[in-house]
């Protein structure tokens, strides 16, 4: 199991009792996913995944500033000390565009 450090926006974090930074093990992406949604419940999972349990269509997860979909999805392996962040993307129009504020 890899100590991840998990960053989540404000928009998401008012849905999880108003956590930004999580400190988890977990060996993969998808296992972080499980442990959150038991640790949080029906506030993340409806926010954040869709019926089947996969990141909804806007929110995009990185690893290390690098996007899960350009490595191995939810199975991408997770190592000590990477920094995960889940957020929702921000669409206008007919784009979606992924902000990050540190």
């Amino acid at each position: 199991m890899a100590r991840v450090r998990l960053i989540m926006t404000s928009t998401l974090a008012m849905y999880l009792n108003s956590e930004r930074e999580l400190h988890m093990e977990a060996s993969s992406v998808r296992k972080l996913l499980d442990q959150l949604s038991e640790r949080f419940g029906d506030a993340f999972k409806h926010r954040v995944l869709d019926e089947n349990g996969n990141p909804k269509s806007f929110v995009v997860i990185y690893i290390n500033g690098k996007n899960i979909q350009f490595a191995e999805g939810l199975d991408t392996k997770l190592n000590d000390g990477d920094e995960v962040l889940i957020l929702p993307a921000i669409g206008g129009g007919t784009s979606k565009i992924a902000l990050i504020i540190v």
